[in-house]
């Protein structure tokens, strides 16, 4: 098993080659060890939703939203998070024009 922060980091380089699909594989090895670490489920949805606007496809943008929305969930309550709020309503634009 690889350490985490090679995983992540993996999954982060493999995610800006626009390699989704692999990179949705390395954050997920990095969730098993870090389930409740809110970027790694930022970066999930943001490679769904790179999938689902690219192919058009609703499944992916349907978990897009899951895991914006996970990471939302994992933030303290005193916490921010733009990035994922800002990915949660562009996933959701996008779910909205294939309808």
């Amino acid at each position: 098993m690889q350490e985490n922060s090679t995983l992540f980091n993996t999954g982060y380089d493999l995610m800006l080659q626009e390699r989704y699909e692999e990179a949705i594989t390395f954050f997920e090895a990095y969730r098993q060890q870090n389930p409740n670490y809110a970027p790694c489920f930022n970066n999930i949805g943001l490679c769904n939703l790179r999938l689902g606007t690219k192919e058009k496809n609703n499944d992916f943008l349907e978990t897009a939203i899951q895991y914006f929305n996970r990471a939302l969930n994992e933030i303290e309550p005193w916490e921010s998070y733009p990035s994922a709020d800002e990915n949660l309503k562009t996933a959701m634009e996008e779910l909205e024009k294939l309808k």
